[in-house]
């Protein structure tokens, strides 16, 4: 993969990440009413991380099984609290 490629799709990436953040911010301001609802949101707005810090570093070329381990952690650890906030 060229460099000029690699620069494309982090910026590809970047740009489908903008709008699904905002969606998920929106929705979640809509659906305050809804605990369940809510939670769920959470947890997609978690995977979605996941699955684009995963994209960024395997593309950076600095994907490895530590990095992989921190960031499955670090979602754990925000569902745990968003657990006790949203419930």
């Amino acid at each position: 993969m060229t460099k000029s490629t690699s620069k494309k799709i982090k910026m590809n990436i970047f740009y489908l990440l903008l709008p699904l953040s905002i969606i998920l911010i929106v929705a979640s301001f809509i659906f305050r009413q809804h605990a369940n609802i809510q939670l769920e949101l959470a947890i997609l707005a978690i995977f979605i991380y996941i699955s684009f810090a995963l994209i960024h570093h395997f593309f950076d070329k600095s994907l490895s099984l530590e990095i992989i381990i921190d960031y499955i952690l670090i979602s754990i650890l925000a569902t745990v609290i968003l657990l006790g906030v949203v419930i």
